[in-house]
């Protein structure tokens, strides 16, 4: 009887073990996913294009193979295309085109 027990003990105790390094696992990987995306979003900011289109493209990246954080990631795509651009100074005003009449100011 005590041979039975023992080994129940030592079954569930690697049992245990196996639920918990699964744990440790998912929690690795949910971390990298976090640091993935971080660094994806940081690059939204720079001023630079091309900085810019890496970020989208990692993010991109980053949703099409984590489905279950697809939606959050397509969240911040969508808020970022929603932002305030605001438009470079120009040196000059433009020119009027001399082809269409409103260049020059239409009534309102």
């Amino acid at each position: 009887m005590l041979a039975v027990r023992r080994q129940r003990a030592i079954e569930a105790g690697l049992g245990l073990q196996a639920e918990t390094a699964a744990d440790v696992r998912y929690d690795a990987a949910e971390k990298r996913i976090t640091e993935l995306r971080t660094k994806a979003a940081d690059q939204l900011g720079p001023d630079k294009a091309p900085v810019r289109l890496n970020g989208l493209d990692a993010l991109a990246r980053l949703a099409e193979s984590n489905a279950d954080h697809r939606q959050m990631i397509v969240d911040v795509l969508c808020a970022y295309l929603r932002m305030p651009y605001p438009a470079p100074p120009q040196d000059e005003p433009p020119t009027p085109d001399p082809r269409d009449p409103c260049s020059f100011g239409c009534p309102g």
